[in-house]
């Protein structure tokens, strides 16, 4: 048996990577990369380039987005995204219209704050 042993592990990364639709749609349901770094997780939906970014221990149910209210944070979990995404060779989904690939998370953050 293993016994937990305090160390950095709610530290480490969770990343979540779904490029393509696959099923229902609706609110919060769709093409989407999400990062879960200590208390906060953020979401960027691929197809409108949105983001949302919830802090887990005040709020578990992910009914407050932050992103607006949180730039630093959103910009340092929006690179460390981008900078997996990239590693791993990710697929990124392609815009219906322009053939053209979405772009990652840390490349339209200027687009979403203004810092």
């Amino acid at each position: 048996l293993l016994k937990q042993t305090r160390s950095n592990s709610l530290e480490r990364e969770l990343i979540w990577h779904f490029p393509n639709e696959w099923g229902p749609s609706g609110p919060g349901i769709g093409a989407s990369s999400t990062i879960r770094k200590g208390d906060w997780k953020l979401i960027y939906y691929h197809l409108d380039q949105r983001f949302e970014l919830f802090n887990l221990k005040t709020d578990i149910g992910e009914t407050q987005n932050l992103a607006n209210d949180k730039p630093e944070q959103l910009k340092k979990l929006a690179k460390a995204l981008t900078d997996y995404l990239i590693n791993v060779d990710a697929q990124m989904p392609l815009d219906k219209n322009s053939g053209i690939q979405i772009p990652f998370p840390e490349d339209v953050i200027s687009n979403y704050i203004h810092m």
